[in-house]
């Protein structure tokens, strides 16, 4: 049986909710990682430019706990309580 590579450069492509979760779980890991985007990640612009409501399923909470994450968003989390779908 071979033996594990240490990786020593990683990078992470796209800053949205997965890219910025991904880097953020890795950093809990002490595993350091480039996150790389098309915009500049923490302007304004790119901040309020995507409006879209996420649902977190109760799997991807737990990973989120697991990895410390949850109680630095849970302050920002609400219920949907209503949501309109349109097909378009």
């Amino acid at each position: 049986m071979t033996k594990a590579k240490k990786c020593e450069n990683l990078i992470i492509v796209g800053g949205g909710l997965i890219g910025l979760s991904f880097a953020a779980m890795l950093a809990s890991l002490k595993i350091k990682a480039t996150l790389v985007d098309q915009d500049k990640i923490l302007s304004k612009k790119s901040i309020f430019k995507d409006s879209r409501t996420i649902a977190i399923a109760a799997g991807t909470r737990k990973l989120f706990e697991k990895h410390d994450l949850w109680k630095k968003i849970s302050p920002f989390v609400e219920p949907i309580n209503n949501i309109k779908v349109f097909n378009r």
